[in-house]
Formats: C-alpha cells, sequence, structure tokens
C-alpha cells in the first residue's frame, strides 16, 4: 500500500514532535518504518498480538522486565525505553494494523517533565489520525478503480450505453452511444411523447435506432438509469480510439462557475507552469490541486501537500528544506529529507501560502529560481525537480503592501491564478453536494439512508455558507449521525443555519431552470454587497473583481448592465 503525502506528513510531524521510531503495520505488512532493520513478520511482534486479543492499546513501560518482552527475538539489544501500539480499531476484524512507537530514556524523560498521560493522550490522537487518513486512501483509489473498470467495460460493450444521475444527467457513456449520437436524442427528447413506449423499450420516430432504459429507485426515489441501443454498429477491423477526455475526480457540481474552472484545470493541468489556487476557507482548493497532479504527466511521482499555517514557524523550515545530522539538538541520525525533496519528480502543494513567514518566502523564491534546495545545517545544493501548486484564501495584494508578503513571490507564484467559487456563487451545485454527502455518510456510519424534505432543501438552498463545502460536510456528517428518522425536516437543521435562514425566502424548485431575470437580480445583489464590502472606489472594485473571478473592465460592463449606482 502506498503512502500518500498527507500520511508522510503527519508521520513527520509526529516525529518532529516527539523523537521516536514508527513503524506503520497495515494487515500484517509494514508499510512504513524509521528503524533500520525491522522484522517483518507479525509473529516477531508480540505487543501486536496483545493489542488484537484485548482490542485496545498496549503499552510496555518496563522493556526486556515485561512479560511480552521475554518473546522478542531481539530482547538482549534493545534499547527501547517505552513502547506503545495503537491498534486501528477499524480493522479489528484484520489483525495487525496499527502504529508502533518506540522511545528512548531520553524522550521518556522528556514526557514525564511534562506529563506522562497527557502525552499519552496526544500521541492516541496522532494514531487515530493516521488511521483516518489510511482509510481515506485506500477510500480514493479504491474510487478511482472502480472508475476506470466502468469506463473498460463500457468500452468493450459494442451496443451504444449511457449512464444517467439522478437528476437525468448523463454521467458516462461509451463510444458507440457517441457514434449513434445516442446523448443527442436523450438531451432533446427528454419530452415523454417524443417516444412510442412499449414496455422499457423506446422506438424514436425519427430514427430506427430502438432504445431500452432501465431505472433504478432506492425507496421508490428514482437515483438512476441506464439506456443502451439494441444495435450494435460495425466496428472498424483496425479501430482508431479517441482516449477520453480527462476527468477531475471527485469535484461535484454542474453549475457554470464550478465547469468553467474546471474547464480552466484540464487545459493547464498538462503544463508544467506554476498554479495559484484562490478562493475563500473550504472551497476544496486541495481537491483541485490534487486533480491538477493526477491529470498532468507527473501523475505517476509524488503528490506532496504541507499545510503552511498548521506547522509551527520555528520547525516549518526543517519541515519544508529537511537538515543535515548534528544541525541542531535532536536532529536524527543521518539527517531527513524535507517535503520539497520527497516531491522530487512529482507535485508539491504548498497549501495556506499566505501564512508563510517571510524568511521561508525568500528561501522558496531561491528555490523556484534555482531549481535547487540546501537542507537546514547543509552546504550542498540538492537539484530538484517539481511541478509547485500553492493555494490561499489570504488577500494576497494587500499582504504585499502591508510588507508580510513578497511581491516578488507573489509574481512567481501567480503565473496561473485559478480563482474557485464559493459556494453562494454557485447554488446550482447545492443539492449535488448534499445528496452526495448524504450518501457518503450513511454508507461510511453504517446508519439507514436519510432523505431531506422539500422545506428543509428549500432552508438550505437559501443559506449562505460560510464556510462553503466544508461546512456543508460537516453539517450533514452532523445531521446522519443525530437524526434518526428517514426524512430530515427544516427543525433538525442546525441552529445557526434555521436562524441565519430568511424565512421568507420564496422557495424555489431546484429541477425547474431558474429564470433569466432571477439569475440577473442574484448578480446585481451579489455585486452590490460585495461593493459595499469592500469600496466604492477603484481599488475596492479591483478586490470585487477579484473575488468574483472575473476581469475589472468584465466588472464594469455589468455595473453598466445592471444600472448600479452608489
Amino acid at each position: 500500500m502506498l503512502i500518500s503525502g498527507a500520511i508522510t506528513a503527519a508521520v513527520n510531524s509526529l516525529e518532529n514532535l516527539l523523537p521516536c521510531q514508527i513503524t506503520l503495520w497495515y494487515r500484517q505488512k509494514i508499510i512504513f518504518t524509521t528503524l533500520p532493520s525491522p522484522h517483518t513478520l507479525v509473529k516477531e511482534w508480540p505487543i501486536i498480538g496483545e493489542a488484537q486479543q484485548l482490542n485496545s492499546s498496549v503499552v510496555i513501560n518496563s522493556p526486556r522486565q515485561h512479560h511480552l518482552c521475554l518473546k522478542c527475538p531481539v530482547v538482549d539489544t534493545c534499547s527501547t525505553a517505552l513502547e506503545l501500539f495503537f491498534p486501528f480499531l477499524e480493522n479489528s476484524q484484520e489483525p495487525g494494523s496499527g502504529v508502533c512507537l518506540q522511545f528512548t530514556q531520553t524522550a521518556l524523560d522528556y514526557m514525564k517533565t511534562l506529563g506522562l498521560n497527557p502525552w499519552l493522550r496526544h500521541l492516541k490522537n496522532y494514531a487515530e489520525h493516521i488511521e483516518f487518513l489510511l482509510r481515506q486512501n485506500a477510500q480514493i483509489k479504491k474510487d478511482l478503480l472502480h472508475t476506470q473498470q466502468i469506463h473498460y467495460l463500457l468500452s468493450l460493450i459494442p451496443e451504444g450505453v449511457v449512464l444517467m444521475d439522478e437528476q437525468r444527467e448523463i454521467s458516462t457513456m461509451n463510444e458507440p452511444a457517441e457514434k449513434l449520437k445516442l446523448p443527442h436524442y436523450l438531451e432533446n427528447n427528454k419530452n415523454p411523447k417524443s417516444f412510442k413506449t412499449l414496455g422499457n423499450n423506446f422506438n424514436l420516430m425519427e430514427t430506427p435506432l430502438q432504445i431500452q432504459v432501465k431505472n433504478f429507485y432506492h425507496d421508490k426515489k428514482f437515483i438512476g438509469a441506464l439506456y443502451h441501443s439494441q444495435n450494435a454498429i460495425p466496428t472498424n477491423p483496425t479501430p482508431q480510439r479517441v482516449p477520453p477526455a480527462p476527468e477531475l475526480p471527485k469535484i461535484i457540481g454542474k453549475s457554470p462557475a464550478l465547469q468553467k474552472i474546471i474547464s480552466m484545470v484540464k487545459q493547464v493541468a498538462g503544463s508544467e507552469s506554476t498554479i495559484l489556487l484562490r478562493g475563500e476557507s473550504g472551497t476544496g482548493k486541495e481537491l483541485f490541486a490534487h486533480s491538477i497532479h493526477e491529470l498532468s504527466l507527473r501523475s505517476g511521482g509524488p503528490f506532496v501537500a504541507i499545510n503552511c499555517a498548521a506547522i509551527p514557524e520555528s520547525l516549518l523550515e526543517s519541515e519544508l528544506f529537511g537538515y543535515e545530522e548534528g544541525s541542531f539538538t535532536g536532529a536524527k541520525k543521518g539527517g531527513k529529507p524535507g517535503i520539497i525533496e520527497l516531491a522530487n519528480n512529482g507535485t508539491l502543494f504548498l497549501d495556506e501560502i499566505g501564512d508563510m513567514p517571510l524568511t521561508l518566502q525568500a528561501k522558496l523564491l531561491r528555490v523556484i529560481q534555482e531549481k535547487s534546495i540546501e537542507r537546514v545545517g547543509g552546504s550542498r545544493p540538492i537539484s530538484i525537480n517539481i511541478r509547485l501548486v500553492a493555494a490561499t484564501h489570504r488577500n494576497l495584494e494587500e499582504m504585499i503592501e502591508a510588507g508580510t508578503f513578497r511581491e516578488d513571490l507573489f509574481f512567481r507564484l501567480n503565473v496561473i491564478p485559478i480563482f474557485i467559487p464559493p459556494l453562494r456563487q454557485r447554488p446550482e451545485d447545492i443539492e449535488l453536494l448534499l445528496n452526495y454527502y448524504l450518501r457518503k455518510y450513511c454508507l461510511l456510519l453504517r446508519k439507514p439512508f436519510r432523505i431531506l424534505s422539500y422545506a428543509a432543501l428549500q432552508k438550505l438552498l437559501g443559506y449562505n455558507w460560510p464556510g462553503n463545502i466544508r461546512e456543508l460536510e460537516n453539517m450533514v456528517e452532523y445531521l446522519v449521525n443525530i437524526h434518526n428518522q428517514e426524512i430530515i425536516a427544516p427543525g433538525d437543521l442546525p441552529l445557526n443555519i434555521r436562524q441565519l435562514t430568511n424565512e421568507k425566502t420564496p422557495l424555489v424548485h431546484t429541477t425547474a431552470p431558474l429564470p433569466q431575470k432571477t439569475k440577473e437580480q442574484r448578480s446585481q445583489q451579489e455585486i452590490i454587497d460585495l461593493l459595499n464590502r469592500y469600496g466604492w472606489h477603484t481599488e475596492g472594485k479591483k478586490r470585487v473583481a477579484a473575488v468574483l473571478g472575473i476581469s475589472l473592465a468584465t466588472l464594469y460592463r455589468r455595473i453598466k448592465k445592471y444600472k448600479i449606482k452608489e
């Protein structure tokens, strides 16, 4: 099992927090270790079998005297003063999965000065976080494999096949369906009168093509359909297959604002240019960064991510650039590579770049210019080959004026700026996201499937979502955990959403397209609100244009079109 960049970062963070030997076990195999010569069999690590029998963590605080140590083949040469094993409870039916930590006497003495029990609780939280990242990584690979298998399976079928989602939007199709223009027929003949119905078979009046449909339901609610032709088109003895257009995994939405960003990401992913993702917190910037990597020529290399705001300033430099042996007190023997070095021949994602200290901004600028790094305490340059993607929710232009962000670094990062719209600017996607996360957490938490009542859905569509998709996902997880009825009513929603949603907001039927006038009114009001917030002067309008992801000239055209006056 490959270790993702997030798991590597978590392990490195734990190692920097408290020096120790770390070993990750997954399904009776070592998938990561800092030990120089690890044992490879579960039976040689008695602590793991003990944890499996007890179904809980195991602490050995008297090595070489503990009864488990008597079974260890290296008990005579062991220098461990404290050993911990935190099993992965989610994999309790598959023994041998967990995090093993081994501490020297020096580390143990340090822990005792601050209190051993608080340290143990803190280390358990780290282990649970690593377990979550492993499960998340496994789920991502499982979903990707499923998607690839579906595409390959459809390519083997000679009939035209089209899959539709619960909104009756086309989600997948194969090449024969395109040649038979099946999607065109389905899109332009949605009126049932366009078909002669014979059970589940449809004959289009204007063509002899015969189509069969299979609808799928859950709890009497339509969840999707499969259309396929009864006619197999003759295949060319030497078919010239056009590779399918690249897809962005797990990016959900059909709004024009989001589709514009997706189209741009597909266009620039194959480039080697630096990308700066901008947008509010919770809009999914890391997901876009991962998609850029997966669609690039570097997809076979590592994707390494680091949040510049989540690591203390004193540790961030060694995390980014690594360090040499003896460079500071507590430095590991042999030194340690940094995040930038680990991303070599792959993609480096620097999240919250606006929170990077000025001193490190200068070093990062030198890395970009010279394509090499020097470890902390090192004297020799190390060549690197990375594709850099950065992200921030901050206003970097304001930070430049305030002297907290380097202008020259901004120009280096801002080669291809991509503004990810907040959820309030893509209301068409709210219902799709709600349904997706409802299914996800009902499955993940092993709960019966839930549905939103019409009134509850309208309340959520009228909410402003200041925390964007992250807030929406957390809200759905909360509802799935605490709500026991099949239908979620308005009174079941969190109090802050019930209070902030305008009760007088007219209900909008989400399955019908919004009238053009309503869209213009919403766009007009959004521009007015942003101008009131950032100012009606030229600088304020520049910031409004940046928030909307449009040029200043386009903003002026819309102000004139909507007759907006201060």
